[in-house]
């Protein structure tokens, strides 16, 4: 870091079109505007897939896709075998332990990097939310702050700052300050007590995806541990985790989405539907971002600072099940399960607005060669058929993952991908170029990624390793099979967690899909870089892109575990 002290705000949950976004405010995000206005600002800029918080908060502090770094989040359950919580290991293993659990970390964070260049430069992680504290192990980072207490929610894995975490100072839900509910009247707070104010986010979204609202401080509370981090250690490098924005659209759903009047009429539809209330938790999260920014211009460090915001992925609304132009929606999703809205045969999600893009649906291509799985995705339980050929496929982008197929079937699935031709433009195209069976010990090198592959077992006896592992060609993608994720959910925990059909309240907002991978990033360094300030990029740039930018404007020398490209390089 040199001189150059850095600081990165990612405003989870945020999309990339909510930047100057206009509320009955004006504009939701002055403090981002003026950041753009003086520095750069990416208005194509996408994270990676899955689009879920763990895997791109990692992606982006070590620049590497989730299937290096090993945090994927993927589940799924079915009788027979239970599997619930996965992570994709740098080998291509699947892992069942606990979600997140930061000894699955496959490659170095931009925390060990940096004190591999410099031991004496300070680094300091600020996360709103406890699990994402216990993703980076303790002992990479100087200063660790994250809420909760260190019994009830570190575990083992005490955090090491120069100041403990806290459990104060907690604002129970999505928006963040009881307090301004005057100065923001269209803020919806009830005015009972806290527990009203925590059901509409706590109880329904909060719960769905796992998260304790007890427990989630606002971001006010984030931005005041991040000055006095400044304030007490002047660290060289910041990463500040701000969650409100995300706590929002899963409570109240995104803005920006066109309204169905026919759902208006029904008052049992889209109950915790509020865009406004997301729209006044932008602007609420922008004003402390400014506090935060207006704190280093009075310390004099702005002007000698890197600040760099971004976001780990979007959002979009859930429609209800009565919407016919759902484009993501747990009811219709469940109804599918249960075989009352679908043929009989297996229909991957592929919203209409994608149908241009080019998807191999390699399960469908080997049930229409005979070759099964052995779970049954057309059930809400996903059934188990022992008369299968191979467990279970699941899909991350372009990549395909198959488990537990005997050496003969992997043998007839190698056999039958390779060969799956399709027709363009009168030209036949091979889009699978490259499938990996177990026995292999492949260490050739991948053409497109520059990356050699490598099959083996891993570190860890609770690893289920896949049997055969698909990667298309560039331009392709295999559909995301919507049975393994819906909302970060598994089917059973759906069952579990959504009280009946007709008058049911669900989170109204989700994310995990390349739907939700349009996010912010402005780049603010006031002299550094040969670029006028107010500029607008919009050549397509990733969030695996800001760490290389950060060690390439230091001087370093190019990281060999990076997968992204510095932005000016």
């Amino acid at each position: 870091m040199g001189e150059r002290k850095t600081y990165i705000i990612n405003i989870d949950g945020m999309r990339a079109d909510y930047f100057c976004a206009v509320g009955h405010q004006g504009c939701l995000t002055p403090t981002l505007l003026s950041l753009a206005e003086a520095g750069v600002r990416f208005s194509n800029c996408k994270s990676i897939m899955p689009a879920n918080t763990g895997t791109n908060h990692v992606a982006i502090m070590t620049s590497t896709h989730a299937s290096s770094h090993g945090i994927l989040g993927i589940g799924g359950y079915y009788q027979g075998l239970d599997f619930d919580h996965f992570r994709l290991s740098r080998k291509y293993g699947i892992a069942k332990a606990n979600l997140y659990e930061h000894r699955h970390l496959q490659v170095p964070t931009f925390f060990n990097i940096i004190k591999s260049q410099d031991p004496d430069l300070c680094t300091a992680f600020i996360p709103g939310k406890t699990w994402l504290g216990r993703i980076i192990p303790d002992e990479d980072c100087d200063i660790t702050i994250y809420p909760g207490n260190n019994e009830d929610n570190c575990g083992e894995h005490k955090p090491n700052p120069s100041y403990t975490t806290i459990s104060e100072g907690y604002v129970l839900g999505g928006l963040a300050h009881p307090e301004d509910n005057e100065i923001f009247p269209r803020v919806y707070i009830p005015e009972k007590d806290a527990t009203d104010f925590k059901a509409p986010i706590g109880t329904v979204g909060l719960s769905a995806i796992d998260f304790d609202a007890d427990k989630l401080p606002s971001d006010k509370w984030i931005i005041d541990q991040a000055i006095k981090c400044v304030d007490n250690d002047n660290p060289d490098f910041m990463y500040i985790i701000l969650m409100n924005m995300d706590l929002a659209g899963h409570g109240y759903g995104s803005f920006m989405v066109r309204e169905n009047p026919d759902e208006t009429k029904n008052k049992n539809l889209n109950m915790l539907r509020n865009p406004n209330a997301t729209k006044d938790q932008l602007y609420i999260t922008d004003q402390e971002i400014k506090r935060f920014i207006d704190h280093l211009k009075n310390k004099g460090l702005f002007d000698d600072s890197r600040i760099i915001i971004t976001s780990d992925h979007g959002m979009n609304t859930m429609k209800t099940m009565f919407s016919e132009k759902s484009r993501r929606n747990i009811l219709l999703w469940i109804l599918e399960k249960l075989n009352l809205f679908r043929t009989p045969n297996y229909v991957p999600f592929i919203p209409p607005e994608f149908t241009e893009k080019l998807y191999i649906d390699i399960r469908q291509i080997l049930s229409d060669n005979g070759i099964y799985m052995r779970a049954s995705p057309d059930k809400l339980l996903c059934r188990y058929n022992p008369k299968g050929d191979y467990d279970w496929c699941i899909s991350e982008g372009p990549n395909g993952y198959i488990f537990n197929a005997s050496p003969q079937v992997q043998r007839k699935i190698k056999d039958t991908l390779t060969g799956y031709t399709i027709v363009e433009d009168g030209k036949t195209i091979y889009p699978i170029w490259k499938v990996l069976i177990e026995d292999e010990q492949n260490d050739s090198i991948n053409e497109y990624t520059g990356k050699p592959f490598k099959l083996g077992k891993g570190d860890f006896l609770d690893v289920i390793w896949p049997s055969v592992i698909v990667f298309l060609k560039p331009h392709y993608m295999i559909p995301l099979y919507h049975d393994q994720l819906v909302s970060g959910l598994t089917p059973i925990m759906l069952k579990m967690r959504l009280p009946g059909f007709l008058d049911i309240r669900t989170a109204p907002g989700a994310h995990g899909t390349f739907l939700e991978q349009d996010v912010p990033l402005i780049f603010t360094s006031i002299n550094e870089v040969e670029v006028p300030s107010n500029t607008l990029y919009k050549k397509q740039v990733s969030v695996l892109d800001i760490i290389p930018t950060i060690n390439h404007l230091n001087g370093w020398k190019k990281q060999s575990s990076f997968e992204g490209i510095s932005l000016f390089s």
